[in-house]
């Protein structure tokens, strides 16, 4: 740095010597190279003396403090408010039901091989409606969603079913435990059976029960009356 700044000085006394003395112009054009090679030098040193100093308190102060330090009630809010970046983050409902399957798979399964069993299918379907039921009730016009969760119901119950078949025990603790409404599957019965809980009916076992009662009440008068008869006329000595 002091090379070049002596360096600088000689270029700066030649060109002032040589126009004291009236020098030729070859001297004139020298001294004016050496002038500015100078000004180049004292240029760099100057550039490489700002960047190496650092900047007083007053630069910062003329620039704003405001602008290196943040407006913490600014940034609280901006940190509360969920942006568009941040919900992308999230991972998607579709993977989430994905992950739901997957443990409920891993938890009933029988063994390691087992991938679709009963109890499988119907833990699957149980998180898939569990899900749909959720969305319907936030959004109960969504006939589309609705439609493929009375399938899925309709599914589970034959699954059901069939599990109750090959091992009722298991399938009624299955249904305890993931708080499903099931009723096993009976033999069909005939309509006496199904109608015998409704009392008044009008169906044709109803009415066919009602005119028998009805029937066996005016037998049962006529023979009272009958012997009403009887009596009265053995009290009067008509029949001995």
């Amino acid at each position: 740095m002091y090379n070049l700044l002596c360096v600088a000085a000689a270029a700066l006394a030649c060109l002032s010597t040589a126009n004291a003395f009236g020098l030729g112009g070859g001297a004139a054009r020298g001294a004016c190279r050496v002038s500015r090679a100078s000004k180049a030098a004292s240029s760099v040193t100057s550039v490489a003396r700002r960047s190496l100093v650092p900047p007083s308190m007053s630069t910062m102060e003329a620039s704003g403090a405001a602008d290196v330090l943040a407006d913490l009630d600014e940034l609280d809010s901006v940190m509360g408010v969920e942006t568009q970046d941040q919900q992308d983050l999230k991972p998607k409902q579709a993977y989430l039901n994905k992950l739901a399957g997957q443990a409920a798979q891993l938890k009933w399964r029988k063994n390691d091989q087992d991938t679709g069993s009963p109890r499988i299918v119907v833990a699957i379907l149980t998180e898939k409606i569990v899900y749909l039921t959720k969305h319907m009730q936030q959004h109960p016009h969504d006939y589309h969603s609705r439609r493929g969760l009375i399938t899925m119901v309709n599914k589970r119950r034959r699954q059901l079913n069939y599990y109750f078949k090959k091992e009722p025990k298991e399938c009624l603790e299955m249904c305890a435990t993931l708080g499903i409404r099931f009723r096993p599957k009976t033999k069909v019965r005939g309509r006496e059976q199904r109608y015998a809980a409704y009392t008044n009916t009008k169906s044709k076992i109803g009415n066919a029960r009602r005119t028998a009662m009805l029937n066996k009440e005016r037998v049962d008068h006529k023979q009272v009356l009958k012997e009403q008869k009887l009596a009265a006329r053995r009290a009067r000595g008509y029949d001995k």
